[in-house]
């Protein structure tokens, strides 16, 4: 079994901010990540890529939890983030997903460096973290690793199956 993968060049999707036409224009925008694409295969880029690849850490994770859900979802969501979570994690009112929802992220991410993440009104929850670079390269090499033993073993099974 031969595994294939794609991967959006960052600097490349990051640079989509130069040819961001505005609200009215989002749906292009998801069309435009394909310019920005690397290798074959794998999920095709979706309208929350922008949340993931503006923020500028190394690992942006975009959940939808039960309890995230509750407090983005109550009336006093702003109020309740805040008292919950104090500036860690920050609130950011409902709009639609796309470009301009990863641009609004990704500047309150930067102007607020104490942040880990922001809950989105009526959505979920965005958080993001630098990762130390040693550490992603030893989980990527073990889940090489990983990925491999499973190919081999893949390989075995169907030798000996009769």
């Amino acid at each position: 079994m031969r595994v294939t993968s794609r991967f959006l060049r960052l600097e490349a999707t990051r640079n989509l901010v130069n040819v961001y036409r505005g609200l009215a224009h989002e749906d292009e925008m998801v069309a435009a990540f394909d310019y920005c694409l690397f290798g074959k295969g794998g999920a095709a880029p979706s309208i929350d890529t922008a949340m993931h690849a503006l923020v500028e850490k190394n690992h942006v994770d975009h959940l939808h939890p039960d309890s995230g859900i509750a407090i983005a979802a109550s009336k006093d969501a702003k109020e309740l983030t805040a008292k919950i979570f104090g500036d860690r994690v920050l609130f950011v009112p409902w709009r639609r997903p796309g470009f301009q929802l990863g641009l609004d992220i990704s500047k309150l991410q930067k102007e607020n460096p104490q942040a880990i993440g922001c809950i989105l009104g009526g959505h979920g929850i965005t958080a993001w973290v630098t990762v130390q670079l040693k550490l992603s390269e030893t989980l990527w090499r073990s889940s090489e690793q990983l990925r491999s033993t499973s190919q081999l073993t893949q390989r075995s099974c169907l030798l000996v199956q009769p």
